[in-house]
């Protein structure tokens, strides 16, 4: 009787990966480009940007902000 190796022995071979190279960011940008147009894909990349940069300073900008003196209304 034939016995299957199991997942976590050394005699595992897992499957072969795929043969097709992965997907470069130029490609992805210039598939984009022909679909959107520059104006577009422009605005999606700057928007991009700012999601990234709020994600890394948004919450010290808004605690910073928080802390700062208050203006005494008249």
């Amino acid at each position: 009787m034939e016995t299957r190796p199991i997942a976590h022995s050394r005699v595992f071979d897992p499957p072969p990966l795929e043969t097709e190279a992965p997907v470069q960011m130029a490609e992805v940008l210039r598939d984009l480009i022909d679909y959107w147009g520059w104006g577009k894909t422009i605005f999606l990349l700057i928007l991009m940007l700012v999601w990234l940069l709020l994600l890394r300073f948004g919450n010290a900008a808004i605690d910073w902000w928080w802390r700062q003196p208050k203006a005494k209304k008249k």
